[in-house]
């Protein structure tokens, strides 16, 4: 989900993280 265009790298990264954990 991107909320922001600054954090759009960040947000996949670290929905990328959440996916993989669960």
């Amino acid at each position: 989900p991107a909320r922001f265009p600054n954090l759009n790298l960040l947000d996949f990264y670290l929905w990328g993280h959440l996916k993989s954990i669960i």
